[in-house]
């Protein structure tokens, strides 16, 4: 009988201890880093099953920390810049106030916890949010309530809570300075406006992470023990 022990043979010893000191940290590492980048890729094509016409911000929100040899981590998470929009859509509740609304609030026009919320009277982006040029005119526009000078296009606001002319709360736009003039109701005011949840971010990623692992660390693990000297 002839037995035969590794821990006797020393080029058995090197390769298996470059394995262990090299190899194996740049193979996790480098699994890891192919996992997170697919579950980035992953997210990003989820976002457009989501929303409606997500913005390309929106869509690119998504980042990679990469894990190293001595940081055996990857991350995947959201722009801190982009966090402030898709927080509320993962986790549901109230939205933040956007520029409009802050100002509304400043003038005392709109209420602490109201939603300003456009009609389909209110010019949009190809992506289905009010324009930031007519956000802006509104804004330019209601130095008071009543419109502004020399505006042919006139803005006026019925506060929150009010009911004037029997027009309901919102921001209205006048469409002609002629008697009997037309206008267009361009927002409502609402007591509330929340999401519900609905991005499921950490819940897919974990989900994506799990099925592809296994067989990304099998594969660097195989690399790394062929290339092991």
């Amino acid at each position: 009988m002839i037995s035969v022990d590794i821990r006797g043979l020393p080029e058995v010893q090197r390769m298996l201890r470059n394995l262990a000191d090299e190899q194996m940290p740049f193979a996790i590492s480098s699994a890891l880093n192919t996992a997170a980048f697919a579950i980035q890729k992953q997210q990003k094509e989820r976002v457009p099953t989501v929303f409606d016409r997500p913005t390309p911000l929106t869509k690119g929100a998504f980042r990679v920390e990469k894990a190293t040899k001595q940081k055996q981590t990857s991350v995947v998470y959201v722009d801190p810049k982009r966090e402030v929009i898709l927080k509320t859509h993962e986790e549901g509740g109230k939205r933040g106030d956007q520029k409009l609304e802050r100002y509304l609030k400043s003038k005392g026009w709109l209420g602490g916890g109201a939603r300003a919320v456009p009609t389909d009277k209110m010019p949009l982006n190809s992506y289905g949010n009010p324009k930031v040029a007519e956000v802006n005119k509104i804004i330019a526009g209601l130095p008071a309530i009543g419109g502004i000078k020399g505006d042919k296009k006139r803005v006026f606001v019925i506060p929150a809570g009010s009911l004037r002319g029997g027009l309901s709360p919102g921001i209205y736009r006048t469409l002609s300075r002629s008697k009997g003039a037309a206008i267009a109701k361009l927002y409502h005011f609402v007591s509330r406006a929340e999401y519900q949840k609905r991005l499921g971010f950490e819940e897919s990623a974990r989900t994506e992470a799990l099925r592809i692992f296994p067989a990304i660390m099998s594969a660097a693990i195989e690399r790394a023990i062929r290339t092991a000297r």
